[in-house]
């Protein structure tokens, strides 16, 4: 079955309530914008122009243009884009399409790619157009589910059976694994460098307690264990 990506679009206020239907990413966003941006200082220190590809109401855009760089946040929803320009001033916003980027060779510094890939029908066009508009020696800082039973059971199965989200939100076919998206990044020509783990801080029961009557899932950390989902750098290599 097909992924329903519509779900954003209805989301509007909802992007920026820290107790709404987005609450986990709120929870996320400290350890993926703290991670991306300390790849960025010690691996690109003189990195200015970052692309927010798949922004959404501009979570991670209007955190990294807080820490002085020159963000563009990029969507296929309007919708969320206008919620991101309603409550952001920092970044600058765009509709556009991942697979064929309204950019010119070699316009960023990075890209930001956060909770994208597996919700693109094709991640190797994304992927292409990523090494497309960076420059050389440019970063891509990435996040996604990993293809796991743990992950289908917490991200899809139990989030569909609490009505955290929809169905169809996410696919588990969709979900890519470190190797394979290795190989997807190596075709397009980036090297992966780094990928970590994603944990939650509880375990998963009081986890889940703690959603159902506060929507708080007491955080994550970063990890060695992958099975939920994974963060990482790749870069486009010189020469």
């Amino acid at each position: 079955m097909p992924i329903d990506n519509r779900w954003y679009d209805r989301l509007g206020s909802e992007w920026w309530d820290e107790r709404g239907l987005v609450a986990a990413l709120h929870e996320l966003n400290p350890i993926r914008v703290g991670y991306f941006v300390e790849a960025l200082r010690q691996e690109r220190p003189d990195a200015s122009r970052v692309l927010d590809l798949g922004c959404g109401g501009g979570l991670v855009a209007e955190a990294i243009a807080a820490e002085g760089y020159a963000v563009t946040g990029l969507d296929a929803s309007l919708p969320s884009l206008r919620a991101a320009r309603d409550h952001g001033r920092s970044a600058y916003y765009c509709g556009g399409d991942a697979s064929a980027l309204p950019f010119a060779d070699g316009s960023f510094d990075a890209v930001v790619c956060s909770e994208l890939l597996e919700h693109v029908e094709d991640p190797d066009a994304v992927l292409r157009e990523i090494t497309r508009v960076l420059m050389p020696g440019g970063l891509l800082l990435f996040s996604t589910p990993n293809r796991t039973w743990f992950a289908r059971v917490g991200l899809i199965w139990v989030a569909e059976l609490l009505r955290w989200a929809p169905r169809r939100t996410h696919v588990y076919s969709q979900f890519i694994t470190p190797t394979e998206l290795a190989l997807r990044m190596r075709r397009a020509g980036l090297v992966m460098r780094e990928h970590r783990g994603i944990a939650l801080r509880r375990a998963a029961v009081p986890a889940m307690w703690g959603y159902l009557r506060r929507r708080e899932l007491g955080g994550f950390r970063l990890s060695h264990d992958r099975r939920l989902q994974y963060i990482g750098w790749a870069e486009v290599p010189l020469g």
